[in-house]
């Protein structure tokens, strides 16, 4: 049996990260859209569009396709 929990996420909540040059705050939002564009270039598997369309709302997502902004240098 599968159960579906409905979650509502701060996107504007911040999560401090440590490194070895200190800490660093970054979004929920932030990390989500690295997540969104990570998986446009294929550098993690595809997240279908039904999950974005839960977590992710499309005003935040990266509006350009991920061609207009590869990265100089970037991997094919």
């Amino acid at each position: 049996m599968t159960r579906t929990i409905k979650l509502e996420a701060d996107l504007t909540a911040m999560l401090e990260l440590e490194s070895k040059h200190g800490p660093a705050c970054v979004s929920v939002a932030t990390l989500l859209q690295c997540l969104h564009m990570a998986a446009a270039y294929g550098a993690v598997p595809p997240i279908p569009e039904a999950w974005w369309d839960r977590v992710l709302p499309a005003d935040y997502r990266p509006s350009a396709a991920p061609e207009a902004i590869k990265p100089e240098g970037a991997l094919p």
